[in-house]
């Protein structure tokens, strides 16, 4: 099986995906591909670990994993100090994000592409105690290589949607086998328990955690920061003579882009005093969004050009700040998103008015924000179910919808949920410290 897939998988990379990623990145977007940290060839440049301290591996997708492990990075760093932890990304995005926020680990690198040969390098210079995965990144030659290492492998925040699992469950006699390389995972709920359990995983390997996500720690805004930065940006203004508010449409993917300008459109035609702000979830359609926002006769502009407001104390005294030209600001930065939801009045949460299956909800809820989104949560289902729930989000079946919500809705109502959302989010934490207590177990087990 793994030399099959070991040679399907050079096939893949030499016929598709290289020249893709090399014409998609490196031509067109002039960024850089990492072939050698990706096959291995710079990893003498990491610091060798000290063979007296365990050694953790973490591996962590992209950017919405990396930001995951934040509170349980910071977490492990104080109560294990003498701990060396290593992080591992696939994407560029993930790993500049892991740069910005996880400044807490030891070693920062690209996980090889998955060939055993490769994978036998970084197991032999960094000698890791534990493996540990964010997730749903079962490789199968990396599984191997911790394997014949001795390697315990830990799953946290273990994922399987309905449709990974219906994949899974065709190929049962090959997944099964994988996942049992597994020590044990930490699932969010008894649906991932159930899932991985039909899949052949035995059950004395998987253990209800809770969602690590909902233990986020991310920066405190205060009200009086909060409006400082509004005046900032430009968002205390008059428009149709009444104090704007900001929607803010997160993690947007293609296709929904229209159907928020023109709920957009509808709620400005009712005189509501909305500004929008649209962060996408990939940047190569920013340009995109801003013609169609001119297109429906919107002033648009880019975050990255956006002049901030250099507010002096008489400024900050009488809350005055120069209007804004524009109505729809578009986020093409990488990071900020968090700070934005705490700008702003309303969120709407991307990949959920076509069927992507949603993003995490999480973020704006930390900072107390009143959620929305459309019929497709399926990727966060469990979640966005107890949101609803508590009265913390709202589903809208289409833009029509959400244009009145947004016309009907008075700010206290938005207020009082924003707060419901808030609540719900401090229910929902704890999962840290069962994680930090199974990692302590398994450096234990294998020291």
């Amino acid at each position: 099986m793994y030399i099959l897939y070991t040679w399907l998988l050079a096939f893949a990379l030499l016929i598709f995906y290289i020249p893709y990623y090399f014409f998609h990145y490196r031509v067109r977007r002039r960024q850089k591909l990492y072939l050698k940290d990706r096959l291995g060839l710079n990893l003498k440049s990491l610091s060798p670990p000290d063979s007296q301290r365990p050694v953790l591996w973490f591996h962590a997708v992209s950017v919405g994993e990396s930001l995951s492990l934040q509170g349980l990075i910071r977490a492990l760093r104080k109560k294990h100090p003498e701990y060396e932890l290593n992080l591992s990304c696939l994407t560029s995005s993930g790993m500049e994000v892991a740069s910005s926020k996880l400044k807490q680990v030891d070693r920062l690198f690209f996980i090889p592409f998955d060939f055993g040969f490769i994978h036998k390098k970084y197991f032999d210079y960094l000698h890791p105690d534990l493996l540990v995965l964010v997730e749903s990144e079962y490789w199968p030659n990396l599984l191997r290589a911790a394997r014949r290492r001795g390697c315990p492998i830990l799953v946290i925040n273990a994922r399987m949607t309905e449709k990974v699992f219906r994949r899974y469950r065709r190929l049962k006699f090959l997944t099964s086998r994988l996942l049992n390389q597994v020590d044990k995972f930490l699932v969010p709920s008894e649906k991932e328990k159930q899932r991985l359990r039909l899949l052949g995983v035995g059950e004395d390997k998987i253990m209800i955690s809770g969602n690590m996500k909902c233990d986020l720690e991310l920066p405190s805004v205060t009200e009086e920061e909060r409006q400082q930065l509004r005046r900032k940006f430009g968002f205390e203004r008059l428009i149709f003579s009444r104090p704007v508010q900001v929607f803010m449409a997160g993690s947007i993917h293609q296709g929904e882009e229209e159907k928020i300008l023109r709920a957009f459109s509808l709620v400005r035609k009712e005189k509501r005093p909305y500004l929008l702000v649209i962060a996408p979830r990939h940047l190569d359609w920013v340009e995109e969004i801003v013609r169609l926002a001119h297109q429906y006769g919107f002033k648009c502009q880019r975050r990255t050009r956006l002049v901030e407001n250099d507010l002096d104390e008489r400024t900050k005294a009488q809350k005055v700040a120069s209007p804004p030209d524009w109505d729809v600001l578009v986020l093409d930065t990488i990071g900020e998103l968090a700070t934005w939801y705490a700008l702003a009045d309303v969120v709407l949460i991307g990949g959920s008015l076509i069927p992507w299956g949603g993003h995490n909800l999480l973020e704006p809820a930390f900072y107390g924000r009143p959620i929305y989104f459309g019929p497709y949560m399926h990727n966060f289902q469990e979640l966005s179910d107890k949101f609803r729930h508590s009265g913390g989000a709202q589903m809208v079946q289409d833009e029509k919808e959400l244009a009145r919500i947004l016309v009907q809705t008075t700010e206290e109502e938005f207020r009082q949920k924003g707060k419901k959302a808030q609540l719900t989010l401090r229910e929902l934490q704890g999962a840290t410290a069962i994680i930090i207590s199974e990692i302590e177990k398994l450096i234990d087990k294998n020291g």
